[in-house]
Order: structure tokens, then sequence, then C-alpha cells
């Protein structure tokens, strides 16, 4: 009987290998492809004793949060509805799952937020937001003694979470987002993002977001006082100066992945500066555009030459009274 069990085992894992190799192709023969792989690996764990040997549920739920990625990958409108089906699926089986064993929780964690993040995509954003909360608040979880990896993990869910409640209609969303984003920032070390470009990753989304939500607030509330607009700007420009900083230090050592995220956050930058520190907007460009500070090749792309424009045309309205 074990004989069997294992030989099911090992047969799936030959068509789960097979489809992971096929999804990240990506291309849509590829992923239809990796889709077969994988339901076919979900019928082979499928013939499993299951209920009485309910460890095995967690190699089921792999097949089927795999699937959930490919279906994902397609991008297609009845693909997107199959991947949250899919994800739901993964959870009822990691459900009966414990909990107190860490590699359950992390694929728990991953399925929520995958789950959340599919849930925005067909336009579901308070579905996503609850879905996203459950994530984080197993990755939270302090009776757990998690691996180093993990805080990339949670920090990306608390992104994650700040990006769903921006795209939501509530309307505590933007508050809600500036405080996830700070608990996204806060989950990695400083000293880590700047050694580890895993880490580096979700740190500088975070800021990202962290703006995002920043901005929002202040749209909201255009008159505002300087009361309470303040610390606001002072976190703002923060956020930017830390997030640059370290997607500079990345350039300069010819890690070039941030650069999507950073130019947004150079422009956003621009305008703050110009807005609310004028007295800083210089300072702000000289720092950003200096490609002894990062590299000519990110300086030189489309988007840091547009920004490079937009800066040289708001420098010309700043008042020249120094």
């Amino acid at each position: 009987m074990l004989d069997e069990i294992q030989a099911l085992d090992a047969r799936a894992s030959v068509f789960m290998k097979r489809g992971m190799a096929l999804v990240a192709e990506r291309t849509p023969t590829s992923l239809r492809e990796a889709l077969t792989c994988f339901d076919q690996a979900i019928a082979l764990r499928g013939q499993m004793p299951l209920d009485t040997m309910p460890a095995y549920n967690y190699g089921l739920a792999a097949g089927w949060l795999n699937r959930a990625e490919a279906l994902t990958a397609l991008d297609d409108p009845e693909s997107r509805h199959l991947a949250v089906d899919a994800y739901d699926t993964a959870l009822t089986l990691i459900a009966l799952l414990p909990l107190s064993d860490a590699r359950v929780r992390r694929r728990s964690i991953i399925a929520h937020q995958n789950r959340g993040l599919a849930l925005l995509v067909v336009g579901r954003p308070d579905d996503a937001i609850a879905s996203l909360q459950m994530a984080t608040r197993l990755a939270d979880d302090t009776s757990i003694d998690w691996p180093v990896e993990v805080t990339g993990l949670r920090a990306a869910v608390w992104s994650n979470l700040g990006k769903a409640l921006l795209e939501s209609q509530r309307p505590d969303a933007a508050e809600a987002a500036r405080l996830a984003a700070r608990r996204a920032v806060d989950a990695v070390d400083a000293s880590r993002a700047a050694t580890d470009v895993d880490a580096a990753m979700p740190a500088l989304i975070g800021r990202h977001v962290w703006c995002q939500a920043i901005a929002r607030l202040m749209t909201e509330r255009p008159a505002a006082g300087d009361a309470w607009r303040r610390p606001l700007v002072h976190e703002a420009t923060d956020a930017v100066d830390e997030g640059l900083a370290l997607a500079r230090a990345w350039e300069q050592q010819g890690v070039d992945r941030f650069r999507p995220v950073a130019t947004d956050l150079v422009r956003f930058g621009i305008r703050i500066y110009r807005q609310y520190q004028p007295q800083f907007f210089d300072e702000f460009v000289a720092e950003n555009f200096d490609p002894t500070e990062s590299s000519p090749a990110w300086l030189g792309s489309v988007d840091m030459r547009a920004a490079a424009l937009e800066s040289l045309w708001l420098s010309f309205q700043i008042p020249r009274e120094r």
C-alpha cells in the first residue's frame, strides 16, 4: 500500500515539475500545457488516502495553487475566475492541516495573498481585502518560529493589502493603506534590504504604496491646514528618499529590477518637493539625476528623461529668493 502511494506521489511530482517549467515560459501555449500537467498531478494525488493520511493534502493543495498561478498568467476573463476557484479549493485543503507547522502556515499566507490579488483583478475589492487581511494576520503570528525569509513575505502581504485598499471605495481606504504600507516597510530590516535583493523589492514597494496613500489623503483633503499636512509631507519625503537611496545603491551593483517603481518615486518626489519643500527641490533633483549615484543606463531611460524634463520645467517655477 505504501509503495503504491509513493508511486502515485512520484508520478504527480513529475507532472508538477513539468508544469512549473511550462509556467516559467509564460506563453499561452505553455500555460495551457501546464494546466494539463497540474490537472494530472491533482488527479494522481486525489487517489491517495487523504482521509486517513491528511498530510497528503499538502501536496494536493500545491497542485491547485500551481493551477491557479497558471490560470492567473493566462489573464483572460474566464481564467481569472477559475483561478479564484482554484485558490478556494487549495485553501480548503490547507485548512485540513495544522497551522502550527510553519510550512503549512507559509503556504496558507501565500494562498490567501494570491487569492486576494486574483479577487482584485475580477473586480471584488472587498473580498480581496478580506483575503489579504487574513494573510497579514497569519504572517504576523509571533507564535511561529519563522525563518528570516518570511520577513519579505510579510512585507509583501502588507503592501498588497495597501494596494487593494487604494483600489477600493472605502471612505477610510487611504489612511488604512498608509498604515498597511508602514507595516510593510517596518517588516524588512534596512540592513537586509541593502544586501538581499529579494528583501529590497518589498521594502521599495512598501514605500511606493506609502507615498500613493499619502498622495490620495492629501487629494481628499485639499483644504486641510498645515498642522495636519506637515507630518504627512515629512513621511512622504522620508519614504521617497529612503526608497530611492535603496534603488540607487542596487543600480550601482548592476541590478535594474527596481527601475519602474523607483522612477515612479522620482516623479512623486519631484512633485512633493516642488509643492511643499521647494528649498530642497534642487538637492533632490541633483541627487537622483547624478549618474555616479545610480547608473547611466537608468538615467538614460525614456521615463527618467521625461522626469528630468519635468523637474527642469518645475525648477523655473520656483521663486529664486536664495
